[in-house]
């Protein structure tokens, strides 16, 4: 008897692991197809450049504000794989009206976004938000999803390799940038983005579907989340590693977020690249990563996922201020080669860590509150540097100005990590015996014995 079980869960697994990958490409072209156009649609309607950088960050915070009412959800209808497959359908019609606007927008009002843009703001804003508001309630219980469908001895091997289609889908769904680059030759920009708009909705619709048909996960994961509540979340944070973990995460992606969202700007409207050319580097980038994430799936599971945390936080470090070093597009593209490789790393241990921190039956609720925080993160470094670009001016000197900001303070975040991980590279031993070396050398700062 117990064969045939033995044999049917074997089946059940490949059968899930099939769904996981199809379901992560999808969404990868969803999010290169939809989500990575937002900003460069708002260029096109005609909002401002600070304006369009905030595209990235305040709708993004709205939204996390709106999921925290997953824990809630999730308890009231009783399984995971339910609550996320209609989030992730929700996620995926939010798309359909940024499509109808374009088409408008094209019909009556090309420059929308320049003769109204409070309306125009507010219109897209409205849209982004339910996008990101239905795509943060998936996440946390999907992760405590994927726990129960990917066995520990083989979560590595299968993220490094799953990643792989995830990154190849990204750099598909980036292609979307020759559609646009065709559009903005022929006079027709907003219909493209359109069309790739429709693209991203058809795609998470498949998304959608591969989730609705993969193994729940054991009821007690839904039932037994607990509502949000002080308490819940003293007790989520009690443990050391896990606030350690979460804190770091949150400074570093605060330090990516001061520049990041104004990347795509620069390219635009500072460095005038065309379409094809924004989309060859992001491409590039997406497609190092998915060479390389194999690889970085299996030395995770050799070293651990904190050493590979470490080669990827210190590669990334300096990343933005390489981009002030040269505005030509080779140098351009050298810098993504070079990013991939770290941010490969980098997310492939924050990813495995989080499952190694985290148990499965606090996983939700503490990560609805870690993605409210990481998205105030999100909004305080992109108002940051609003700030910045507004002070120095939106042009050349502003824009190395946010690339040097952002990487001493990728820097500064070392020093949290050699507390998270003090095995990886012993930052704070080595800076210690650098100080000591160093002073040493300096008269009268050691007394004879």
């Amino acid at each position: 008897m117990p064969r045939p079980n033995l044999h049917g869960r074997a089946v059940a697994l490949r059968r899930d692991l099939r769904l996981l990958t199809a379901d992560g490409a999808l969404w990868a072209i969803m999010t290169g197809t939809g989500e990575w156009q937002f900003v460069l649609f708002a260029l096109a309607i005609g909002l401002s450049e600070v304006r369009a950088g905030l595209v990235s960050t305040v709708p993004l915070f709205i939204g996390a504000i709106l999921q925290l009412l997953t824990p809630w959800g999730v308890r009231r209808t009783g399984s995971l794989r339910r609550w996320v497959w209609v989030c992730a359908g929700l996620q995926g019609c939010s798309l359909l009206p940024l499509a109808i606007g374009a088409i408008l927008a094209w019909t009556l009002d090309p420059g929308f976004g320049a003769t109204r843009p409070d309306l125009a703001t507010v219109l897209l804003f409205g849209c982004i938000i339910g996008y990101w508001g239905a795509g943060f309630a998936t996440a946390p219980p999907w992760q405590a999803w994927f726990t129960s469908l990917v066995p520990g001895s083989i979560r590595p091997t299968f993220v490094g390799a799953r990643d792989r289609f995830v990154q190849l889908g990204l750099a598909c769904g980036i292609l979307a940038g020759l559609f646009l680059e065709f559009g903005d030759r022929g006079g027709w920009q907003l219909p493209a983005f359109a069309g790739v708009f429709l693209v991203a909705f058809l795609a998470r619709a498949g998304s959608t579907w591969c989730l609705a048909r993969q193994s729940d996960a054991p009821a007690a994961l839904a039932t037994g989340v607990r509502p949000l509540s002080l308490a819940v979340i003293r007790s989520d944070f009690a443990d050391r590693r896990t606030r350690q973990l979460l804190l770091y995460m949150l400074a570093f992606l605060m330090s990516v977020m001061v520049v990041g969202p104004y990347f795509a700007v620069y390219m635009r409207s500072e460095l005038e690249f065309s379409y094809l050319e924004i989309t060859t580097g992001l491409f590039v980038m997406m497609f190092v990563k998915a060479l390389i994430l194999p690889f970085v799936g299996r030395l995770a599971k050799r070293i651990g996922p904190g050493r590979v945390l470490w080669i990827g936080a210190v590669m990334v470090t300096p990343a933005a201020a390489l981009w002030a070093v040269h505005d030509q597009f080779w140098w351009i593209i050298l810098v993504q080669v070079y990013a991939a490789c770290g941010w490969a790393c980098w997310e492939t241990a924050t990813f495995l860590l989080i499952f190694d921190t985290i148990p499965a039956e606090r996983r939700t609720t503490a990560l609805t509150v870690y993605q409210f925080a990481r998205s105030s993160a999100f909004l305080v470094g992109s108002f940051l540097g609003a700030l910045v670009l507004e002070g120095f001016g939106v042009g050349p000197t502003g824009y190395v100005a946010l690339f040097v900001l952002s990487s001493l303070m990728r820097g500064m975040t070392l020093f949290m990590l050699s507390v998270l991980e003090p095995t990886g590279l012993r930052l704070r031993h080595r800076a210690g015996r650098t100080v000591s070396r160093v002073m040493s050398f300096l008269p009268g700062s050691t007394l004879p014995d």
